[in-house]
């Protein structure tokens, strides 16, 4: 047998176009890659000794189930772990999903303080459906998801809220900082060309509330001041972020960077 047979049958092919990518980080899916391989090369030397002796021998063959025992498992753990992924991601943007959110909210509820919350809201995202058609206010969506992704930090998280907004969580309190980094998703969104429609180049602009989570480590009292620090940002002409008020930071608005 061929030494990268693996990487040639279904399994192997699958793995290597676009598993390890988009999958790769599921524990499961990282152990089967191994027994898969080990699998293979079992069955290499229960074929070479089949060849020599012309029967399968009992303890290449016992050895070769085994594999293939320890590989089935893996494979029904890897289904449940990706049935999992799917169910907190939202299938239009790629990012977690309103029920991950509420997950992780929930997980955190009575956590000490250590977050910054931010809603961000695309502007006018009523007008591009209007004028372009709901297919292209989804490629909105997705387009502008995507550059936020690659905009925060590895310890950030983004959920898509609901609609137009973003919920994403910073995992440190620094309030300068990440109204700064805000900021910068801001003026990122704004430069962004779009593409809908096959050709057609569009801009959209979106304005931010920023939050620090209180001492009591409360997400969703947290929330409710990002998202009126959000209609503040709106009120003063969209395309800002909008920091809230707290004990030991007062209100403010930063004005879009020229």
């Amino acid at each position: 047998m061929v030494e990268d047979a693996h990487c040639h049958c279904d399994f192997g092919r699958w793995y290597v176009s676009s598993a390890s990518r988009e999958l790769g980080h599921l524990p499961g899916l990282i152990e089967m890659e191994g027994a898969h391989l080990e699998m293979h090369r079992t069955a290499s030397v229960m074929f070479a000794a089949t060849l020599e002796t012309g029967a399968v021998p009992e303890p290449e063959y016992d050895a070769f189930m085994m594999r293939v025992t320890r590989l089935g498992a893996l494979i029904r753990m890897v289904q449940s772990e990706a049935w999992a992924l799917i169910s907190t991601k939202d299938p239009l943007t790629g990012l977690f999903n309103r029920r991950a959110m509420d997950s992780f909210i929930a997980g955190r509820r009575d956590a000490p303080a250590g977050s910054v919350v931010a809603i961000c809201d695309i502007d006018h995202f009523k007008r591009v459906n209007d004028t372009y058609g709901h297919v292209a206010g989804d490629e909105v969506l997705r387009q502008v998801a995507g550059c936020l992704r690659e905009q925060v930090r590895a310890q950030d998280m983004i959920f898509r809220y609901g609609g137009e907004e973003f919920l994403i969580v910073f995992n440190d309190v620094d309030l300068t900082l990440d109204a700064a980094l805000c900021e910068r998703l801001r003026s990122a969104l704004a430069e962004h060309d779009i593409t809908i429609q096959g050709s057609h180049t569009i801009r959209v602009t979106a304005s931010f509330g920023v939050a620090t989570l209180p001492a009591s480590g409360d997400f969703l009292s947290a929330i409710v001041r990002a998202d009126a620090a959000l209609y503040r940002a709106k009120d003063e002409g969209r395309n800002r972020v909008a920091v809230a008020e707290s004990p030991t930071h007062p209100s403010s608005t930063l004005p879009p960077s020229s």
